[in-house]
């Protein structure tokens, strides 16, 4: 018995299995309880925090039962936060710079189904200045992705619904439109004098 313990790695010592198997309730006293708060606010949310080998994890539950979270690295940054209510839940990502590389914010119906979701993601330049942001929307499938040039001024944007792609000035308005009709070829249209 012992041996396909060892080889399955489930145990490699029969006290410890023991010990683990047998709680001896006097002892169990001592230790913390990992299931409760940290601590509790005075509007009685719920708050836990846990070290983690990246850093830390804080999570908090409000009375309402809305879900708060925010992962910090070792030196106390923010890595990434979350919130999620019973009909909204929104997240956000960082990178080790302290900039946004990504984040959402998605709307639900009274039966939890998605309503609408918006993903944005940040690339950057190594100067740090932002060089592209993505914002895709759901269920729609629209991909909306705007370009800047390394001193952040505005390079280009464009827009997908579908099959058909449109390029956008600075101010925000259409200037050509290019329509993928597959085996029928691609229309492209200039909608600057339009």
């Amino acid at each position: 018995m012992y041996e396909i313990l060892k080889y399955y790695k489930y145990c490699t010592d029969i006290s410890t299995m023991f010990k683990n198997f047998f709680v001896n309730p006097l002892e169990q006293e001592n230790k913390k309880n990992l299931n409760a708060p940290s601590y509790i606010k005075e509007d009685g949310t719920k708050v836990y925090e846990k070290d983690m080998p990246f850093g830390s994890f804080v999570y908090e539950i409000c009375p309402d039962k809305a879900f708060l979270s925010r992962r910090y690295d070792k030196k106390g940054n923010l890595l990434s936060d979350y919130a999620r209510s019973k009909n909204f839940e929104i997240g956000r990502i960082y990178d080790e710079m302290q900039r946004l590389v990504y984040k959402f914010d998605a709307v639900y119906d009274e039966n939890n189904k998605l309503g609408l979701k918006n993903e944005y993601s940040y690339l950057y330049y190594d100067n740090g200045a932002k060089k592209t942001e993505t914002l895709k929307v759901f269920p729609a499938e629209i991909v909306t992705v705007t370009n800047f040039d390394e001193n952040g001024k505005f390079k280009e944007k464009y827009e997908e619904r579908g099959s058909v792609k449109t390029w956008f000035d600075e101010s925000g308005k259409p200037i050509k439109r290019q329509i993928d009709r597959g085996s029928g070829g691609i229309i492209e249209q200039d909608l600057r004098n339009k």
